[in-house]
């Protein structure tokens, strides 16, 4: 699995038909593929494509970002 909670970079919530650039922050990075810009991404719920992405850059993680996606990993079902 690739799961990654996802932070908005611009804005707090993103509706149907919008784009948004956003940070993955990888539950298990070991288990992704080898990130590079241009990589594309399938978003699922379940098995329901919701969304795609395109890997624009590799920015090292910012520490309110970490900080959220920790609290996410805690919420996520069978997780923390």
């Amino acid at each position: 699995m690739h799961d990654a909670p996802l932070i908005l970079e611009d804005s707090t919530a993103l509706g149907i038909g919008e784009e948004a650039t956003v940070r993955p922050h990888p539950f298990r990075p070991e288990g992704w593929p080898a990130i590079h810009p241009g990589l594309k991404l399938r978003m699922l719920e379940g098995s329901c494509l919701v969304g795609t992405a395109e890997m624009i850059e590799i920015v090292s993680p910012r520490k309110k970002d970490l900080s959220a996606a920790q609290a996410m990993a805690l919420l996520a079902p069978g997780r923390g």
